[in-house]
């Protein structure tokens, strides 16, 4: 009588080639499910906000203290929407040229570098 309990359990008929074909299958569907959510992630990073889409794309030429602000409200700014404003500021100017290399050229450029510590400062090798 226990067998029988124990036998309702299990799913009638299922060999191991029909277990590996769900197991594909789900597995199918995760992958699908991952690749679109990656998709949908792309699209929202190029895609422009409202405001920008209403006032046209148009990249900005920025100084060295106007990158030096955003940078560090970015970087340090208290609220998260203060720090999300900087960075879509500092976005759109970085689309200009003329700011890529004044930003490149800056030392603040030099410290927003991944690769470099933020008490890494160029020139300050230990005598």
């Amino acid at each position: 009588m226990w067998n029988r309990r124990h036998g309702r359990l299990r799913t009638v008929g299922c060999g191991m080639e029909e277990l590996r074909r769900r197991r594909r299958e789900r597995e199918a569907e995760l992958r699908k499910a991952r690749r679109e959510q990656q998709l949908v992630s792309k699209r929202l990073l190029r895609d422009d906000t409202p405001e920008e889409a209403e006032g046209g794309c148009v990249a900005l030429i920025l100084g060295e203290a106007e990158i030096q602000q955003f940078l560090w409200l970015a970087q340090r700014g208290t609220g998260e929407k203060e720090r999300e404003g900087a960075l879509v500021s500092l976005r759109r100017g970085l689309q200009h040229p003329e700011t890529q290399q004044t930003f490149i050229r800056s030392a603040e450029g030099q410290y927003a570098d991944p690769g470099r510590a933020p008490d890494q400062q160029p020139g300050s090798a230990a005598a």
